[in-house]
């Protein structure tokens, strides 16, 4: 998932990202800057990011993942500090006092390799994605003492989240993803979004996001992809045969 804000085009309303997406090419995607700032002021209401906030960002600033918490959090003017995960990082900078952060699997698993179990019980929400996430690392988060997490499920191709579900101490974890407001959905064995914050390369119609989910009236399962892309670390990879 390689993407670089190339800026504001001739034109003044939107702007250009590359980013391999779905098909592991680099490819141009372009967003309106309305599209971008829908995305924002979802996420800030999703999340309920106030100025009082304080968020460890371990996302790259070139990936679209900074659009969930990071920089949200930056308009309401709260703070936010970023860093490469490390587990020995990690537990450093919780002297910043964080109330909310994004983790992926990956770096949870660090975390358990790492033998440290930090006390997290100040952070108010920890959201877990960007890889096939399971029981096991939501409730590692738990046990440390996150008061929320929330697992979490959004195409490269849009920037809010899509599907998310709340998890706090003693609730049964599964991992059972709940459709959030603001998308049209067409399950036709892959996931297909319409939104207003998609890219605007497939504004009004269905993108496909070749994520492959299962819907049990309740809740959505992903089972993997229709193509040969996988996530690892947190980025898109192309399987070879």
């Amino acid at each position: 998932m390689f993407m670089k804000e190339f800026g504001i085009l001739s034109s003044g309303v939107k702007v250009k990202f590359k980013t391999t997406g779905s098909t592991g090419k680099p490819k141009d995607i372009l967003h309106t800057k309305e599209s971008l700032q829908d995305a924002i002021d979802r996420n800030i209401k999703l999340l309920d990011l106030k100025q009082s906030d304080v968020v460890l960002n371990f996302i790259p600033r070139h990936t679209i993942g900074v659009y969930i918490m990071a920089v949200p959090l930056e308009q309401v003017g709260g703070k936010v500090f970023d860093n490469k995960f490390s587990p020995e990082v990690f537990v450093g900078m919780l002297s910043e006092k964080p109330t909310k952060l994004i983790l992926i699997p990956t770096m949870i698993k660090m975390l358990k390799e790492s033998g440290l179990r930090p006390d997290l019980s100040g952070i108010e929400q920890v959201l877990i994605g960007a890889e096939e996430t399971s029981i096991d690392d939501i409730e590692f988060m738990l046990e440390l003492g996150v008061q929320k997490v929330m697992h979490v499920y959004g195409s490269t191709e849009c920037v809010p989240i899509v599907f998310g579900t709340n998890f706090t101490k003693g609730d049964r974890v599964h991992t059972g993803l709940r459709r959030l407001s603001g998308w049209d959905i067409m399950l036709d064995k892959t996931l297909h979004l319409r939104g207003n914050a998609m890219l605007s390369n497939y504004d009004g119609d269905y993108y496909d996001t070749k994520d492959i989910f299962t819907f049990d009236g309740e809740f959505f399962y992903w089972k993997g992809r229709s193509d040969n892309i996988v996530k690892k670390s947190g980025w898109k990879v192309v399987k070879k045969n």
